[in-house]
């Protein structure tokens, strides 16, 4: 997410036309393995299949499921993309990362910071809560993280919850580290072009932590306009982005 940021900013001040951006990372092996349990961070639901033991926002959550994965995205400005013929995805609105210095592991637990760093991408790209129709979460399935951004959730977007759903991409594909912000940034635009919000496997309102939050369980036709995109990582690195519909 902060590579899409970045590639971002550097073209909306001029310094470049295009650039290449993303991230990948290959960290399900032994050792990355015992140092995320050692932290109580893994998924420990030995009595649930594997399919369903990334389960975000849930009350029996336990935490999340080591992945892989790799994604990048070409960003340029419109006269480039214009000059070169292409046929644009999408529209990169907004941007904001921040690193809290509160706790390597956890965030602020009343969501603050989160909500926080939602709210400066949305002033960078000039709209209001009101005006998001979908939010890709961070979404981890750990105790504190996701109790963490359901807060900053309600906090920012309380309002308006009740036009908005919400997806956890990693439910259905784990976590992969650096390379989740890039690949949910992926499927996001997916979701803008398709007008189709994804599913969060495994959950269940009844059994969720905040089930104000419409977190859906089977793919929805939705028309999206505006969605926002989280990753809130270890060492109180923060990002979101904003993306909009050509």
């Amino acid at each position: 997410t902060i590579a899409i940021g970045a590639a971002y900013r550097a073209i909306a001040e001029g310094k470049i036309d295009i650039a290449v951006c993303g991230a990948t990372e290959l960290m399900a092996n032994e050792l990355p393995y015992y140092m995320f349990h050692s932290l109580g961070a893994l998924c420990e639901k030995s009595d649930l299949p594997p399919a369903q033991q990334s389960r975000p926002f849930m009350l029996n959550r336990s935490g999340f499921v080591l992945s892989e994965g790799a994604a990048c995205l070409v960003l340029e400005s419109e006269h480039h993309a214009q000059k070169r013929g292409a046929i644009p995805l999408g529209k990169v609105l907004g941007f904001h990362n921040h690193c809290e210095a509160q706790k390597i592991t956890s965030s602020q637990r009343d969501g603050n910071k989160y909500a926080e760093c939602m709210s400066a991408a949305l002033q960078d790209a000039n709209l209001s809560p009101a005006d998001i129709d979908h939010v890709n979460t961070h979404g981890t399935s750990t105790q504190v993280n996701d109790d963490c951004e359901a807060k900053a959730l309600l906090q920012l977007f309380g309002s308006s919850l009740n036009k908005m759903t919400f997806t956890a991409n990693k439910s259905a594909i784990g976590h992969s580290l650096a390379g989740s912000g890039a690949i949910e940034a992926v499927l996001s635009l997916e979701s803008l072009q398709r007008g189709l919000a994804l599913p969060t496997l495994n959950y269940q309102s009844q059994e969720a932590i905040y089930p104000e939050l419409r977190f859906l369980s089977e793919p929805l036709q939705q028309s999206i306009q505006y969605l926002m995109s989280n990753s809130f990582g270890f060492g109180g690195e923060n990002s979101s982005l904003v993306l909009g519909k050509i």
